[in-house]
């Protein structure tokens, strides 16, 4: 590349869905990866779906502005006095409340929510749904018992 001066944007390959740089632009990506055009990203108006995002998560640590993630009114409620990241509720990508996993003493293992305003039912079921998913992995244990609870 030397002997013929820098790239144009336009000469180099542009990253893919596929992991491959399939194609020198996000239009001929589309037109030539059978795997890029089965992951389009979906529409503006599509709903995020409810996440539990980690403790310590990149999404809340690296951004000097959190405003597009998190209200400013939440924030004592995630970083604690000491230093501590809690774990997050995300709805349609806006934190919504916090979650732990808590086990006991009898062979379960429980996700505990903590909503910051009252959730819908669906954002509730779809929170629910999430923090079983987590169980399964996180706290799969011979004969663990999994359950949810919203305070």
């Amino acid at each position: 590349m030397r002997a013929h001066g820098r790239a144009s944007r336009a000469g180099r390959p542009w990253p893919s869905a596929c992991g491959r740089s399939c194609a020198s632009s996000p239009a001929s990506r589309a037109r030539s990866c059978s795997t890029c055009r089965a992951r389009r990203a979906p529409g503006p108006d599509t709903p995020a779906p409810p996440r539990l995002v980690a403790e310590w998560d990149n999404l809340l640590l690296s951004h000097v502005d959190r405003s597009r993630v998190m209200s400013e009114v939440h924030r004592a409620r995630v970083f604690t006095a000491n230093g501590i990241v809690r774990g997050t509720v995300l709805l349609d990508g806006f934190v919504a409340g916090i979650w732990k996993i808590e086990r006991a003493k009898n062979n379960a293992a429980t996700v505990v929510l903590e909503p910051f305003t009252r959730w819908s039912k669906a954002d509730r079921l779809g929170v629910e749904e999430e923090g079983m998913r987590l169980l399964a992995f996180a706290a799969d244990g011979e004969e663990e018992r999994h359950d949810v609870r919203v305070l």
